[in-house]
């Protein structure tokens, strides 16, 4: 049993294996506070250090030119944040540029120039994502920051302006570097703004947004563990009614959501989905957050659905995006991230396939879109063909059209050829490629794809370091191709290196973790497999023992259910078979029973299951001799039958097995031939002594 379709694929804490790139970075939306990465101050410095004039009788301009110039672009900048009026902003620019020009080298105010022409092209840069604007801040705030030595009052917020800039260039291309510069940044501002200072919580927010960004990258649990702790000071300086809270909130569960998809811990999802709740509440229509705090706390309830089961989870987080599509029309950056969402929650919840086939084929327009826009040397280009695969590797599973999945795994080569040699993407995208082949394997039976499938899996793990949140998910899809190659090629090693991968991969996955019940039943595959290689009873002992464990943990409506039911009660024939306890059979039955009522007629399956019932019952006659169980088995065996199409290789096995139990039907002492009708009949039972 693979893993990669409920949510979360190429791992980062995606869905459907999104690396990121959306502006739902990482398969969460990231919105909060004024940019949508998270709080920042109002540190337009004219707010902390005031225009003076100079004092120099000799400088004309210092005294006459320049105050009017500082009023103007001052107002200008005030107007702008209030009216959200382009031109203001633009015209504030220039005055700004203008200020620095009568501000020479050596000018005692020229740091404070630099300053605040870096913050207006910042906001510039947050609204047309001109590239040049945030280039142009960054450089502005480095030379203010070589005029603010250590010491210096304003020194701090240049710091935390310069990671700010660093930051939001980072999310536009994606370098990594300008991420840990913006981290390093932040941990100096952080130091100058000791607890008291009026901006502590604000650097405590934003450095966190960093911290969690840079764990999404590189998946190092500490950086997750601090984020959190930071946030959580920072609402404590944030209490109730201030205008800070919900973005506080809004980060502080998008870091417990990415820590139940790390560690599995429900409390830390139960938690994330509470404090995501309250943001809504504080972001009420109307306000600039409220369709990202939809889209995130619709996530987090899908998630719990997946878990737990409950309907209601998954009715709520329908309900919140049919309410967040509304407020995204098409061609809105988050519009994407909604649909591929509802694709992933629909199925659960509905049954109208042909509405599901529209939505996903919507999702996968708008993705398609995106590339285009996004052509090869883009820094985006390699994250969108393979948000695109990843999508039509889904669609497939739903659909089984081939042609998605030859498509996809096209895209993914076509990914992985400018993908970074040795970076954690680039272990996703093999990872995801590798699940495609996979896929393809099992559907069309060619083995080259899945030893391509197996070498990229085992590439993708000596790429994915230890402590990386999806090193789990990594070695149990490979233990499942190795697997797949043994019951091909019956070498053993292949299935002995499945059971220790799989070993490692339940060590990272305690209970409560989403992974441990397809880890629990993949083993359980496994040793299963290994006892009807070798023979060895501690090897079907220990797969029932799982089997029953695995049950436990995914309840009634899951939707493992009925494939851990049937394999089960595979393995507790075959102890019947090798002990002979009543109890092990009655047991097999019973599941067998349940899981052929989840197989209505015209399922797939259901041929396999009738077939996997007859021979239980038949075992139950071999050792009881009851008539019932015998006739039940001859039904069972001709429906079968029925469902095999012509020419399918089971059917003359299946008809010359039917006619071996009509031959011993007929021999059994309950049952006499009736020549006027042609039929089998019972014989009564005599009491013993009548």
């Amino acid at each position: 049993m693979e893993v990669g379709d409920g949510g979360r694929d190429a791992g980062n804490g995606t869905y459907a294996g999104e690396i990121g790139g959306d502006g739902a970075v990482l398969g969460r939306a990231t919105g909060g506070g004024v940019d949508g990465r998270g709080v920042e101050a109002a540190c337009d410095v004219d707010s902390e250090d005031k225009d003076e004039h100079n004092g120099n009788d000799n400088d004309v301009v210092g005294r006459g030119l320049f105050p009017r110039l500082q009023v103007v672009k001052v107002s200008l900048s005030v107007r702008f944040g209030i009216r959200g009026v382009v031109d203001d902003l633009e015209e504030a620019i220039t005055l700004r540029h203008a200020a620095l020009e009568l501000r020479p080298s050596g000018h005692p105010e020229r740091g404070m120039s630099l300053h605040n022409l870096a913050l207006d092209l910042r906001v510039k840069f947050t609204k047309q994502a001109v590239i040049h604007d945030v280039e142009e801040a960054i450089e502005l705030l480095r030379a203010a920051l070589e005029l603010r030595p250590p010491g210096h009052s304003l020194r701090s917020s240049s710091l935390h302006a310069l990671a700010l800039c660093l930051s939001n260039k980072h999310d536009k291309l994606g370098a990594f570097n300008d991420l840990e510069e913006a981290i390093m940044l932040g941990r100096g501002a952080l130091e100058l703004r000791s607890p008291g200072h009026p901006d502590h919580g604000i650097s405590l927010h934003n450095l966190a947004c960093d911290l969690r960004m840079r764990f999404t990258k590189q998946a190092v649990i500490q950086d997750l563990k601090e984020a959190i702790e930071f946030l959580h000071v920072a609402l404590e300086l944030h209490p109730p009614g201030h205008p800070l809270q919900s973005s506080l909130l809004h980060a502080l569960a998008l870091c417990l959501s990415n820590r139940y998809g790390c560690l599995g811990l429900v409390g830390n999802l139960e938690e994330a989905i509470m404090l995501g709740c309250v943001a809504l509440e504080l972001c009420p229509p109307g306000h600039p957050d409220h369709g990202i705090s939809l889209h995130n706390l619709a996530y987090d309830l899908m998630r719990k659905f997946t878990k737990q089961a409950v309907t209601r989870d998954l009715k709520e987080a329908i309900k919140l995006l049919h309410v967040a599509l509304e407020l995204h029309p098409p061609g809105h950056p988050l519009q994407s991230s909604l649909l591929h969402a509802l694709a992933l929650c629909l199925p659960n919840g509905f049954s109208n396939q042909r509405v599901l086939a529209e939505l996903e084929g919507a999702v996968i327009a708008v993705r398609r879109a995106k590339l285009e826009l996004c052509p090869p040397g883009h820094p985006y280009h390699g994250i969108y063909l393979h948000n695109l695969a990843c999508d039509l590797r889904v669609r497939f599973t739903k659909q089984a059209m081939i042609h998605d999945l030859d498509e996809a795994v096209e895209l993914h080569h076509a990914a992985l050829e400018i993908c970074p040699s040795g970076r954690p993407p680039c272990s996703s995208s093999l990872h995801a490629l590798a699940l495609c082949l996979s896929y393809r394997y099992r559907n069309q039976g060619r083995i080259g794809d899945l030893e391509e499938a197996i070498t990229l899996g085992c590439t993708a793990l000596e790429l994915c370091p230890q402590g990386h949140h999806d090193h789990c998910v990594f070695l149990h899809n490979l233990a499942c191709d190795l697997r797949t190659r043994f019951m091909k090629q019956a070498v053993i090693h292949d299935l002995e290196e499945a059971i220790e991968l799989i070993h490692a991969a339940l060590e990272l996955c305690p209970p409560g973790h989403p992974l441990r019940p397809s880890s629990l039943h993949e083993l359980g595959l496994c040793l299963s497999n290994r006892y009807n290689a070798q023979g060895l009873v501690g090897d079907l002992e220990e797969a029932i023992t799982l089997g029953c464990e695995t049950l436990e943990i995914c309840p009634p409506g899951h939707p493992n259910r009925s494939a851990l039911s049937h394999n089960l009660a595979c393995d507790l024939r075959s102890r019947f078979v090798a002990q002979a306890v009543n109890y092990d059979l009655d047991e097999a039955i019973k599941l067998h029973h349940a899981v052929l009522k989840l197989h209505p007629p015209g399922h797939p399956l259901r041929s396999s299951l009738l077939h996997a019932l007859a021979l239980c019952l038949l075992n139950k006659h071999d050792k009881l001799e009851t008539f019932d169980d015998l006739e039940e088995a001859i039904t069972l065996r001709s429906a079968a039958l029925e469902l095999c199409p012509a020419g399918h290789p089971d059917c003359g096995e299946s008809l010359h097995m039917i006619q071996s139990l009509v031959s011993l039907k007929v021999g059994h002492p309950m049952c006499t031939f009736c020549p006027e009708t042609g039929t089998n009949r019972h014989r009564p039972v005599v009491p013993r002594g009548g």
